[in-house]
This record gives C-alpha cells, structure tokens and sequence, in this order.
C-alpha cells in the first residue's frame, strides 16, 4: 500500500475541516477516536464545502460502527466516488466488514431493459437482508405487487419502484414513503447487500493506493494485526492552527477580535446555522462596528462548530474563522440524525378497521365487521363489506356505500350491544342521543359565547424580529408544523383569548410552535409563562429555549426545585418588574405569590399530568390569557372539548424522517424474557431504560439486575435525589458510562438518549394509557429499530380497564399514534364530564365518531351555519366484474382504503389521480379494476345529470331521473326518436328504459357511456 499517513496535531475546532477541503489528494481517510467527533467532522466538512467550486468539492462518506446497514453502503458509496474523504471512529475502522470482492460479489446492478429473473432476484434480496413486507416504509423492506416491486436500499433518501414487463426491468423511479407515489426517474443503479454474513475483510481492504490517512488526535496502534497489517508508517504534522474558544464569547469582545484581525490583515468569516442567524448577526455587528466597519467580512451559513485562526503565514490570507455558536455560547451541534422529512403527508395507509371490530352503519346501527366477501349476484361479481347484526343477521354493504359506515368507539370496558336489522330500533335510539345533544350544545355555545366575549389582546402582524426568528429555524418545517404556527398566530392576532391545543408525538415539532408564539409575545411586550409536570422537562425546556432565543432580546427563566432559595427570589422579582420575559416552570408558577408584570401567553405541555388543584389555577388564569396547551396524548375531556369545536385543535402528524415504529411486548412478567431484552440491546451497543416505579424498592431491584446481568453498569434516578445527583446520573448514562438506566417514571418527560432504543416497564397495569405512550417515547430516536416491553404482574389478575389499556399500546405501534391513543383513551374512560352533564352512555349507544358528527351538526345548527352538503351518487346495479382482485391487491385493508378513495373522488380529477395512484402503486389494471373505474366515472356523469340510479334487468336497462334533473324532457323525446330500442316512463321517477337487444352487442357500460355523451350533446 502506497499510502501516506499523518497525524494530525495543531488544527483546533473548524480548521481541521477547511484543511482536508482543500487538500489536492483525490481520496483521504480521516480516522478519529469517538463515532460522534466523526459525524462531528462531516458537518464541518459540509460548512466548507459549500464555498468550494463545484468541481473542486469531495464526496463526505461517514463509515458508522454500530448501523451495518449503513456501513455498507458507505463503503459501496466509497469505491464509486473518484474524489471522496471518509471519516470514521477508529472502533468503525478496526470492526470486520465485506471485503472488496465480497462486496462486488453480493452487489447487483439493476439496468432498466435488462432481465431479471423474478425469483432469483428475490432470492438475491433475501440474502441481502431484505425483509418482505405489504408496503415499503423504512430501509431494507421489499414489497412485491405484481409487475412492481419496491424496495428500499440504505443509505437512499428514498425508495425504489421497479417496474417489471414478465422478467424485463422497464424502469426505476424513486417514490416517497410518505405518499406511496412515484416521482423521478432513474437510471441504472447498483443495489448493494442489507446486512453482512460472515466480513471477511476490514476497512484497511477498501482503501487504495494513493490515497492518504489522517489519524485525528488518535494514536494508531502499534501491534502488527489483520486490521493494521500493511499500513504505511506514521508522522506527525503540527500545523500551528489556533483555536477561537473564549476569544470570541459576546459580542463585544468579537467586535474586539475582528479590529484587531483586519489590522493584521486577516480575511475575517462568520458561520451561522441558518440565513436568518445570519442576517442578525450582520445587523448586530453593525451596531458596534459600523457599516465600514463590517466591509469585507463574510457571512456564510453552514454547520460549522468552532472557529479558529490560521497562521498569519496562511497564504493567499490569514484566516480568522468565528462561529454564531461561540459568540452565544450554543454549541448545539448534534450527530447528524435525520429529522423533519419535507413533502408528502404522514401515510394512514392500513385503516383502523379490521375484521371483528365493531362498526356503525348509518342506517343499520352496531354491527360487526367480518371483511370483505366477493359476490356473484345478478350476473356478476363484486366485492362487499360483511357486518353481522344481532341474531347473526348479516348485512352486505355494496362500495358505493361506504361513506355510511364508521369505525365503532365507545365504551371499551366491555362490548357494545349489536343492533337489529329493524331499523325502527336504531331510529329510536338516535332520537334519544339527539334530544341529548341539543341541551349539550346549547351550553357548549354559552361556554364559548362567554370565552369569546371576554377582553383579549390583539397583537400585531409578524414584525421583522419576528420573521429573522422564523427564519433561524434549524430544520425546514413541516405541512402540519406550517398549519399549526398560521393558527396560532391568528388566533394571538384577534381580539379574543386564544385557547388553542397543539397535538403531536414526541419529537414531532410542537415546542417549535411553542417558540413561535412565546416570541410573537415578547415581541409586543408581554411576557410568557411555560407551565410543565416534572423538573426535568423544566430544564430541558429552559436549556432549549435559551439555546432557541439566543441571538435574541429575551431574557428566560426557570422556577423549579433544582433551583436555590437565592435563584428563586431573584427570578420572581424578575418576573414582577418584567425584566424578565419568558419563564418555564413547575406548579410553582401557579403559586398564589406568584406575580408578573404583564402575562400575555400561557403555554402548558403535557396538561394532564397536573393535578385537580393545579387544573382549577389554570382553569382562572386561561379566562383572560391566551392559551397554548402542548401534548401528545391528551386526556379525554380535553379531546372531546376540542373535538366538539369548543376548543381549536391542530395536528401534528408528519413524523421525523429516519423515525421507526417501535415493537411493542405486551406479556406477563418473565426474567428470562428481560434477560433476552437486555442482552439483545447491548449486544448492538445500545443502552436500555427499565422502569420500576417504586422508590422504596429501587435497590432491590438493582440488585436483581446486576445478578442477571453480572457485570453491566446500571444507573438509577429517581425523582427523590437532588438536582445536581439526578443530573450526574443522566451526565453518565447520556455518554454510556451505564448500560443500564434503572428509574421511576421521571423519565416520563424531557429524555431524549437516541443511543436508548430499548424500555422495559414492570408492572404496566398500572400506568395510564398516555403515560405509557409518553415512556414508550423515550425510544425510537434514531435509525435503529426500538422495543417497548411493558410486563405485568402474573399473580394479579388484570382489570378489564388495564387489559384493554396495554392492546391499544400493542395496536397501535405506528408512527403518529398519540391522536388515535388519545380517542382510545376516552373510550376506555369515557369522554370526561363536559359541562357536569354524563354523556358516556349515549356516545357507547352510537359510537364516538357519530356522535361528534351529531353535535357538530347541531353546534353549527344552532349558529344559524347551513347544514353541511352532503354528495349524493346515483347507484349503479350493472352487471359487471367491477372490483381489486385480491391477486391485484392482497391487503383486504389497503382494498377498503383504495374503494373509500374511489367513493370519495366526487371530481373527474380526483378520480383520475386515484386511477393513476393505482397503476403507479400497483401496476396495470387488470379487467376488474378497469371496470369499477368505468363504473366510477359513470356513476360522476350520472350525479352531474340528474340521475338517481341504473339499473341493470333481465331484459333492460332503467334509468331514473331525479324531479330537477337538468336534463329537458324534450332531450329525452328527441333521443327516443334518433335511436331504436328507447322508450320513457313520466314516472314518478322518470325513467327512461332500454330493451336488451339495444345495448347487448355494446356492453351497457359502453352502452352508457356514448348515451350520456349523446344527453349532454344535445
């Protein structure tokens, strides 16, 4: 191996980057001690790279230890690129991985025209670690459909659609996970393997002749083995860099530094993290230094983390490099974990009803859904809903049906009473829920005529600081994050109290929302008040306010016990004379001593951890304040308030890209199904939390895990330590000095370790429904794979309550879960007393969704709001093979979900995207499916003229006509009269028949369709 190989000493903060982005060297390892300084590297690298010629730039591969996956692909990505630097840990470096001819031999290219025989290519993919599943959400699945197959190599921001014609590759395009639609075309690729079987090779393999090694403040071993053999010798290399920290902190001594840098002629540069931080950096150096004073100093946007100064030999200039993080003291970097993915909504593909579930039909009442069942009736076939009524009497609901059923929620404890298929019975019990609902909303409109009413305050538009702020925004939002933060500010900017709920996972973006709305606030000169449960999300919440308000005129507090008596006056006289702006806090801020200058904006996370005491504060204070409530799950009387109307909600469903669902145990308690946890989580280097809810007990319990698990460092934290011993515990745990975190449920809040992928709950019959979804959101940060475990106590038996507690959190594992959790929730423990009056026994008699939909009705009635339109479509009785073949489509959900679409496109356009959503998703229709989408266009042209029904008989073929069809009588005289076979009944209805011979030799939907052209043309 002809390599060089430095170490590299003298190149402090940032200069380590610029210095490998303008080395000539067309291939270079940098080897570092830690994983994180590696990804660390990469960020700065990509600061640089930036300002570099396009043709100058090389690729940035970081070679990960722990995610196999990924590895591979770096080192795919790494034989490809002709100008490249790899970064890696030196454990990432000395872990076995393919070698170069293991790899090329496991790679396959994919090259549209080509031909790929379908089973050896799935055999291929099985190989390569690929798992099969229905559809394609995260790396390394498969799915087959047909003539299409979809997969998702790592490393890719996005999937693959291959599109087959028998065992010919016609194309590849890239979809979105999010929407399942295709987009780009591609052209030939290489799929490289998912998982490794049997590395025979290292990393030292894959690195070329030529090519040159940096070892970053880490000292190569000596010893002569498989992982070093061949490496060239070392030298050291002192380049005399000098480091930024402390010379830079403020923004006066800044201003000082860069006087003193252009007196000695140095090329002076400023990074932000984003154009907005930018922007007011410029604006706030300006200040001090002057417009002539700011001449020729470089803003530029990138992740850079420190700064530093170049010798002043630095040819073609001296450097002075400063970072916005130094001068504010935010050295927020992170490890480049994926965050909001941009486009495409949140995917609900797999609807929530499946066979067994209880369903409400319109019409029919209660029943129970028993699936899909294909028909041969009247000549033809076609796919129906099965529900089974009292007595076993079954109802079939043909598709254009649909929209009358939904999806039963009521009562969980136990099961709702199945309806008769007598629908005097039905008709009865919703008049009894309607009379109810009428006295409801009656007082639900007092309560929010007395809200709206009340004095608010009406703060102005967005003002420029306003808009710098949005603009400092790390992340690019999302469609939901965008919605929520324009309701937000509309409501601050009306002259009545805001009493708004924001509901979204954990990590979904609300405090985000949060900020926008604190800083409209102080931007008028209010003040903000951050009400939270637990002193640990307190400081979190500080820690990311500070960090978020940094460049900034605010000034944050925090009241919680971890601070001393002394920080404790001085921040509450701070809030009484208003030098302080925004204070996050405990229940001590609802503390009757409690006062602030002017309190504009309350904002609560996680309402329904405070308790009735607590409730009843706030319920006094949000009558005159605006109002933002933040949660993921909210408790039920909340949801039902907003979901009446009463309350405004908005939703969060767009979730992190790279963010996976998280498998969920649900079981009795078993120490050998613990040990097996555990050991599977440190075997893939990760850390695990395990929740034992008992402080009296906590020591036993760590003593019985240091014997199953004899020697793993454990940590344990309870909310009984201090401030500073709880901080030290987590300091530990958060840089893997434990394995191990044993804790009660002050982890609920505030935690975020994406090292910890792994939680174990005892004695989860306990717990509360959205407690549960909170700890079970301790996990799942990053790419990997996370497991909940929630146990519970074999010797007492489970409460009906409880049982049906743990299956939802069993049911629901999918991203973007809170808000069905939540709607779960308050069927398990009923809709909460509204307004004193019990309404839990008629939402059971209906179903929730019913219900909402009856007092939505009457709140809107009652204001005088028309009723909301309903579209009405013609039945279409033809006998024609019109449905999805299970062949086509083997989900019997995904079948439901794509026949509610067909139901619900009420435009031309509509109808052809979901045609077109077919094909791309699935592939060419087949007869069937070309059919019903006849049958739906149709059945459009049908509703646009008036038609109420076709129906197909033995002998002909009947069309009605509604009283105000737009379509004359005299069209239909003239019609009759050009064409044999016709004749028309005045009805009521009016009818118009045809005989069999005239439509036989067509077909009626050919038949049809040039008849209704001949309507409309005439």
């Amino acid at each position: 191996m002809n390599a060089v190989m430095t170490l590299l000493t003298g190149l402090p903060g940032g200069s380590k980057a610029y210095y490998l982005s303008h080395l000539q060297h067309k291939q270079i390892v940098v080897v570092t001690q830690e994983d994180v300084e590696a990804e660390g590297l990469g960020g700065d690298l990509e600061a640089w790279t930036e300002i570099i010629p396009l043709g100058e730039r090389r690729a940035v591969i970081y070679l990960s230890e722990l995610d196999e996956a990924m590895r591979i692909a770096a080192l795919g990505r790494w034989s490809q690129e002709k100008k490249a630097v790899l970064l890696c840990s030196k454990a990432a470096m000395e872990r076995p991985a393919y070698s170069p001819k293991q790899l090329q031999s496991r790679t396959l290219e994919l090259r549209p025209g080509a031909s790929y025989p379908r089973s050896t290519l799935l055999e291929k993919l099985a190989q390569g670690g690929f798992s099969r599943t229905d559809m394609v959400e995260m790396e390394g699945e498969t799915a087959v459909r047909g003539e299409i197959m979809d997969l998702w190599p790592a490393g890719n921001e996005k999937p693959w659609r291959l599109l087959f014609d028998g065992d010919v590759l016609e194309s590849i395009r890239e979809f979105s996970p999010g929407t399942q639609r295709s987009e780009g075309y591609l052209g030939p690729q290489k799929l490289l393997p998912f998982k490794e079987t049997k590395p025979e090779g290292t990393l030292v393999d894959h690195i070329p002749a030529g090519a040159i090694w940096f070892w970053d403040d880490v000292e190569p071993t000596k010893e002569d083995g498989i992982v070093y053999k061949g490496l060239p010798p070392i030298g050291a290399t002192d380049l005399g860099y000098k480091s930024t920290t402390g010379l830079t902190s403020g923004l006066e001594r800044t201003a000082e530094e860069v006087r003193r840098a252009k007196g000695e002629g140095r090329r002076v540069m400023f990074f932000s993290y984003n154009a907005g931080e930018s922007e007011r950096l410029q604006e706030l150096l300006e200040e001090r230094l002057g417009s002539r004073g700011t001449e020729g100093m470089e803003f530029l946007v990138g992740p850079l983390r420190s700064g530093f100064m170049s010798p002043l030999t630095t040819l073609p200039s001296p450097l002075l490099v400063i970072t916005n993080a130094e001068i504010f003291g935010r050295h927020r970097y992170r490890p480049r974990l994926p965050k909001f993915k941009g486009g495409g909504a949140a995917v609900r593909e797999v609807q929530d009803v499946k066979r067994g579930d209880y369903v409400v039909h319109e019409h029919y009442g209660i029943g129970r859904y028993k699936g899909l069942e294909l028909l041969h009736a009247g000549g033809h076939d076609a796919e129906y809903l099965r529900v089974e009524y009292a007595k076993g009497d079954k109802l079939y609901v043909p598709l254009y049906d649909l929209k009358q059923i939904q999806k039963y929620s009521g009562s969980e404890g136990g099961s709702p009473r199945l309806s008769s298929l007598d629908t005097s019975s039905w008709e009865r019990v919703k008049a009894r829920v309607q009379e109810s609902i009428q006295a409801l909303a009656k007082d639900l409109l007092k309560i929010h005529a007395a809200r709206a009413a009340l004095p608010g305050h009406a703060y102005p538009d967005d003002s420029h600081l306003e808009q710098e702020f949005a603009a400092s925004f790390l992340y690019e939002e999302t469609a939901d994050q965008i919605k929520a933060i324009a309701d937000v500010k509309k409501d601050m900017e009306t002259p009545r109290p805001m009493d708004r709920l924001i509901l979204g996972d954990v990590g979904y973006g609300k405090t985000e929302i949060a900020m926008r709305a604190a800083m409209k606030a102080i931007s008028d000169s209010k003040q903000v008040a951050v009400l939270v449960p637990t002193t640990i999300l307190a400081e979190q919440h500080y820690n990311t306010f500070t960090e978020r308000f940094a460049d900034y005129p605010a000034k944050i507090g925090i009241l919680s016990r971890f601070q001393s008596a002394k920080e404790e006056k001085e921040t509450r006289l701070a809030m009484a004379n208003g030098t302080v702006d925004i204070v996050i806090g405990t229940h001590k801020l609802l503390q009757k001593n409690i006062v602030f200058k002017d309190l504009g904006l309350l904002i609560i996370d996680e309402e329904h951890r405070f308790g009735v005491k607590h409730k009843e504060q706030i319920k006094k204070l949000r009558q005159h304040l605006d109002l933002l409530t933040m949660t993921a799950t909210p408790i039920p009387r909340t949801l039902s308030f907003a979901m009446s109307g009463m309350r405004e909600l908005s939703i969060i469903e767009t979730p992190p890209t790279g963010r996976l669902p998280i498998t969920t145990h649900v079981g009795p308690y078993e120490d050998s199904v613990v040990k097996e946890a555990i050991q599977k989580e440190l075997d893939r280097h990760g850390q695990v939390f395990y929740v034992h809810n008992r402080v009296k007990s906590l020591n036993t319990r760590l003593h019985f895990l240091k014997e199953l698990m004899p020697g793993v460092s454990i940590g344990v934290v309870h909310g009984q330590l201090t401030g500073d011993e709880i901080e030290k515990v987590m300091w530990e745990f958060t840089h893997r000095k434990h394995q191990i975190l044993l804790a009660t449920t002050i982890i609920e809040s505030g935690i975020d370790i994406p090292s910890a992928n792994t939680l174990i709950v005892e004695e989860a019959e306990d717990f509360g429904l959205s407690q549960l979804y909170q700890l079970r959101g301790r996990v799942g940060r990053e790419r990997q794979k996370a497991y909940c475990y929630l146990f519970y106590s074999p010797s007492v038996p489970l409460t009906q309550d409880a049982r049906a507690r743990l299956e939802a959190l069993r049911e629901f594992t999918e991203l973007g879960s809170g808000y069905r959790l939540a709607v779960r929730d308050m069927e398990i423990r009923g809709a909460g007393n509204l307004l004193g009056q019990q309404q839990h026994g008629h939402i059971a008699a209906v179903g929730l969704d019913l219900y909402s939909q009856l007092l939505q009705e009457e709140i809107a009635r009652l204001k005088g709001e028309p009723p909301p339109t309903i579209s009405r479509f013609p039945s279409m009785d033809l006998t024609a093979h019109a449905f999805l073949p299970a062949e086509y489509m083997p989900s019997e959900e995904l079948r439901i979900l794509f026949y509610k679409k067909l139901v619900a496109a009420e435009t031309y356009d509509a109808l052809q995207a979901v045609q077109a959503e077919l094909e791309d998703r699935f592939g060419p229709l087949p007869n069937e499916a070309q059919t019903l989408i006849e049958i739906s266009t149709l059945r459009l042209v049908a509703r646009d003229m008036g038609i109420s029904g076709v129906m197909q008989k033995p002998s002909s073929l009947e069309i009605q006509f509604l009283a105000n069809t737009p379509v004359q009588p005299q069209t239909i005289l003239q019609l009759a009269k050009d064409r044999s076979g016709l004749r028309f009944r005045p009805g009521p209805p009016f009818t118009l028949m045809i005989d069999r011979q005239a439509y036989e030799s067509a077909g009626p939907l050919h038949y049809l369709r040039d008849l209704f052209g001949s309507l409309q043309s005439i």
